[in-house]
């Protein structure tokens, strides 16, 4: 089993450095004389657009056109389907998956990762590839398979089950956050450069890891303060567009469930709450939705613009009693794309703050 380092989900394969492209053609000679298969991994809890299908290809024919004979399609986390079967979400994908399906002589098989004890899964996948290989005429006595597919894609995991014990490190990222960032391209970076180079990450999932918290406070404070002082109190406003993950900081920060996190926020909600010492505010804030710019010329939504203004008082930035304690987080999640169209719309929000007064943002 040959686990191979991941392209960028939506990137042509001319976007990819020259060291990715380098390590795919180097995975096929990690198993002498050759694979037998190549496994191309997909996760299903992600749609699959024509822009990863051309990205899907282009990386998997560096290795030459002929790679499809003996590529298998392999849908990873399938334990996340439970009202659908496989054949009902390859027809909702739409053309795009369909026609990669087809690339791959219509040769699929879904794999659950978090239930990795189910042998019966293993054993259908793997006398997939021996049919494959053989004709079905005999059985090889050894498979040699190589795991191909996009950054964070299963494919460590994948192994893993395939093998039944632990030989992929699954927990380790493939990605630094500065590699991200030059990644998504300029748009992106214009967004970082707006907020004065400012960012910082948070892992939501992993909660109970405090040194995350108290590395985004020490941030605010130096803002605030200008590193000459230690203020008593923070208030911070979250930002952010439509389940982009603002309630769920909130919680992280606070270190408890304050905010609802299986609903949309329809209006500004402020929590407080003690954190490393001191007095924290938090107010959750509703979003915009990811496409739509800030004035469309049909509104499909309300207007909540006055709720945004509100925030800002509830926060009580207004007057010069609390000038300087405060903060926005704009939060963004590194598992989705932004163009330029996004960053120009987030961009446009800036002007809002000038009627804000004193308001630091």
């Amino acid at each position: 089993m040959v686990d191979s380092r991941g392209w960028v989900r939506y990137f042509p394969v001319e976007d990819s450095p020259e060291l990715l492209k380098e390590q795919i053609l180097c995975s096929v000679s990690l198993c002498p004389p050759g694979p037998h298969a190549f496994l191309l991994v997909i996760n299903l809890d992600s749609s699959f657009q024509e822009k990863h299908r051309i990205a899907v290809q282009e990386h998997l024919e560096l290795l030459s056109e002929t790679v499809w004979r003996y590529t298998i399609l392999l849908f990873t986390f399938g334990d996340t389907f439970r009202e659908m079967t496989i054949k009902q979400h390859i027809e909702e994908e739409g053309q795009a998956l369909q026609a990669l399906i087809e690339k791959c002589g219509n040769r699929y098989h879904v794999l659950s990762n978090k239930n990795s004890s189910e042998v019966s899964q293993v054993s259908e996948l793997l006398e997939m590839i021996e049919k494959r290989v053989a004709g079905g005429t005999s059985r090889p006595s050894a498979l040699r398979v190589v795991l191909l597919g996009w950054v964070a894609g299963g494919k460590s995991s994948t192994g893993n089950t395939i093998l039944g014990r632990e030989e992929f490190g699954v927990c380790t990222v493939e990605m630094t956050i500065k590699q991200h960032i030059e990644g998504e391209g300029q748009a992106l970076q214009m967004l970082i450069e707006k907020c004065g180079n400012r960012y910082h990450v948070l892992s939501n999932k992993n909660s109970s890891e405090g040194s995350q918290v108290s590395e985004l406070l020490e941030m605010i404070e130096k803002m605030v303060a200008g590193g000459t002082s230690c203020p008593s109190e923070l208030r911070v406003v979250l930002l952010g567009w439509v389940a982009g993950g603002k309630s769920l900081t909130g919680n992280t920060i606070l270190g408890r469930k304050e905010f609802g996190v299986w609903r949309r926020t329809a209006q500004c909600e402020k929590k407080q709450g003690e954190v490393n010492g001191r007095q924290v505010t938090v107010v959750d804030t509703p979003g915009w939705w990811k496409f739509i710019p800030v004035c469309p010329e049909t509104p499909s939504e309300p207007d909540t613009s006055h709720l945004a203004r509100a925030c800002i008082k509830v926060c009580d930035w207004m007057g010069e009693k609390h000038h300087g304690n405060s903060a926005a987080t704009s939060g963004y999640e590194t598992n989705s794309e932004i163009s330029n169209t996004e960053a120009s719309d987030i961009t446009e929000r800036d002007k809002g703050l000038e009627h804000c007064g004193t308001a630091d943002a």
